[in-house]
């Protein structure tokens, strides 16, 4: 994997960040087209002396317009991976200027590294960067633990961030995950629902306290949501089809779906599963990926030696989602019983 040095792009400072719970945002943006990392000192959750230096990159694509509020997908990446990693693997700088989104990429932590050197989290050596994910419980993937990094928290320095500084709908935040960075995004749609409007899952098993309604997610806001699973992916827990079924049924039933669960194929490869007798602009999917293991479904692949040379049948995820995120205005419930 080629490594993006943090010298070579733009490192922004420590910024004044606005308040939370606004739907304003900053126009024209303050970033010009391309890839930028921004590195900001976080206080803890618990302890405000207690100082995280954190980061995230930040890609702008040169079709966005500065001057007209545009969507942003917020990835996180997986445990063991890292933004740079990430980009690569998922292509999806690549696919957002022909949406018209932002593409923002939060950087984990590792519990090799100290506080002050968790902006520059990259997982080689001994390293291993990650999310503390679990929900209730704290911890995941060997990050810090005295404290453990509060990554709600982050996220919403991050969205203060993206008010204060692109031309950004506020109303069209939307987050994905794969792996560890799926187990946020179930995380954040238990403990920051109200400031997103849809989420994706990929390669990342829900588990009983993530589950909308289940222990203790109670999310304020009902997002949109759709997973992603290969056949062949351990990590979810079962492989794609009891997976992505599960995800369908769960998620489908918290958000007062009432219909039959139906499938389409989208190629030889790769199908979803969708709930209907959902409320108007709540879809739910779960697709599979016939043959894929724990990786990012495209062609031909990118990132882990296995993930190369997938099925040019295998549908690209990262335009799928853009699609899904991007025609939720206009969402038509499929029929019950197709």
């Amino acid at each position: 994997m080629a490594m993006l040095a943090l010298s070579n792009v733009v490192l922004a400072t420590t910024l004044a960040l606005p308040a939370l719970n606004t739907t304003r945002s900053t126009c024209p943006s303050g970033l010009g087209p391309g890839l930028h990392t921004i590195r900001m000192d976080v206080a803890d959750a618990t302890d405000p002396s207690f100082i995280w230096a954190r980061s995230f990159d930040v890609y702008v694509p040169a079709e966005v317009d500065p001057n007209v509020e545009s969507p942003v997908m917020l990835m996180w990446h997986g445990c063991g991976s890292d933004p740079e990693k990430f980009q690569e693997e998922s292509e999806m700088n690549m696919r957002v200027g022909r949406f018209g989104y932002y593409a923002v990429w939060p950087r984990g932590t590792s519990s090799t590294l100290a506080p002050s050197e968790q902006h520059s989290c990259i997982s080689q050596g001994g390293t291993r960067c990650g999310w503390n994910s679990g929900f209730p419980n704290e911890g995941g993937c060997q990050t810090p633990t005295d404290p453990r990094p509060d990554d709600v928290h982050f996220a919403e320095r991050i969205l203060a961030w993206i008010e204060g500084s692109l031309c950004a709908d506020m109303e069209r935040i939307y987050i994905a995950g794969f792996s560890n960075g799926g187990s946020m995004t179930y995380k954040l749609n238990c403990m920051l629902s109200q400031r997103f409007a849809g989420m994706m899952t990929l390669g990342s098993a829900v588990g009983a306290g993530t589950t909308p309604g289940g222990g203790s997610c109670n999310p304020e806001k009902s997002l949109p949501a759709i997973n992603v699973c290969g056949s062949t992916d351990g990590c979810c827990g079962g492989g794609a089809c009891p997976r992505v079924l599960e995800q369908v049924q769960t998620f489908g039933s918290a958000l007062g779906c009432t219909g039959e669960v139906v499938r389409s194929e989208l190629s030889s490869t790769s199908y979803c599963w969708a709930a209907t007798g959902c409320p108007a602009g709540l879809p739910v999917e779960g697709c599979g990926i016939t043959g894929l293991g724990h990786c990012w479904p495209n062609f031909p692949g990118a990132g882990d030696p296995p993930c190369l040379n997938q099925n040019p049948a295998n549908t690209d995820f990262s335009v799928y989602v853009l699609d899904y995120f991007t025609n939720l205005a206009s969402f038509t419930p499929p029929a019950s019983g197709q």
